[in-house]
């Protein structure tokens, strides 16, 4: 999967932003949950689903990570350490996502079928005058 990759002033890797078009955000938490080490400390609730923008809060090592929304509709997640800032731990991470190909599991496929149905059903109501 593509990362977005953000950079500090000296050139370190401090967080990056996956595309969330196909990835859900309980998708998200199980290639967290896929990477040797790491454990969860908070994750989405019902169906997978959490108000909070940092839905997300897991451990790599002695550091604190998180996944965050943006505004809780942005189109990408963004992960870093709790406490911005580079670490070795978040190659690690960074790469178990960089591996990864869409679509990763059913979340992602089901949202785009939910929102292109949507679009198609105000679309022909649009058409039709109703």
């Amino acid at each position: 999967m593509k990362l977005h990759q953000l950079y500090d002033e000296a050139g370190h890797l401090y967080a990056f932003e996956v595309n969330n078009l196909m990835l859900s955000r309980t998708d998200a938490v199980n290639i967290v949950n896929s990477i040797p080490g790491a454990r969860i400390i908070r994750k989405p609730g019902f169906c997978g689903y959490s108000f909070d923008d940092e839905f997300c809060e897991f451990k790599l090592g002695d550091k604190t990570f998180v996944i965050y929304e943006p505004w809780g509709d942005s189109s990408r997640f963004w992960i870093g350490q709790k406490q911005p800032g580079w670490c070795p731990e978040l190659d690690k991470i960074a790469g178990c996502f960089q591996t990864k190909s869409f679509p990763y599991g059913a979340g992602g496929t089901v949202r785009l079928l939910v929102v292109s149905t949507i679009f198609l059903l105000a679309l022909m109501a649009m058409i039709s005058g109703f």
